[in-house]
């Protein structure tokens, strides 16, 4: 199953979408440090989540009114 990574400036920020994520859509998503290969200045955490969940991933983040760095193909780094 393809892997995306949304980077977010902060840990706190990163938990507070975890949460909104399950608790509104039951969507499992990790949060990771950012892979250094991500070329993302300033960003030091992640959430790990399947590519199938970006439309809610999307909604939660603008219904939170935070912003991410980015969505990242996990195994390329290619931003989406």
């Amino acid at each position: 199953m393809r892997k995306i990574l949304v980077v977010f400036a902060s840990q706190s920020v990163a938990a507070q979408i975890k949460k909104h994520l399950f608790s509104e859509y039951e969507i499992t998503v990790k949060i990771i440090p950012t892979p250094e290969k991500l070329a993302v200045s300033g960003c030091g955490f992640s959430i790990e989540a399947n590519y199938a969940d970006i439309k809610e991933i999307k909604e939660t983040i603008e219904n939170a009114k935070v912003s991410s760095k980015g969505i990242f193909d996990a195994e390329t780094g290619e931003k989406i």
